[in-house]
């Protein structure tokens, strides 16, 4: 008999949406490199890390994104540049 039991289905499943989510990880990896490269030849100093942040680090949360905004506010807009 061919037909496979639903068990087995459901592991090819899980085996193709692995090796796919892997081909989606890789080919946005390599946009993100090309688009860092892209912004140091412009001349601006960007990289790419990946990972966790290291114990002890903070991250830029919401609440320190909210204290950056207000501040923004209260002093004014900034030029660009």
């Amino acid at each position: 008999m061919t037909d496979k039991t639903a068990i087995q289905r459901i592991k090819e499943l899980d085996q193709e949406r692995s090796a796919l989510f892997e081909q989606a990880k890789e080919e946005a990896l390599r946009r993100a490199h090309q688009a860092v490269e892209d912004l140091n030849a412009l001349g601006l100093k960007y990289r790419l890390v990946g990972g966790e942040p290291a114990v002890g680090t903070k991250g830029v949360g919401k609440k320190g994104q909210e204290t950056g905004q207000a501040a923004d506010k209260k002093r004014g807009a900034r030029p660009p540049g």
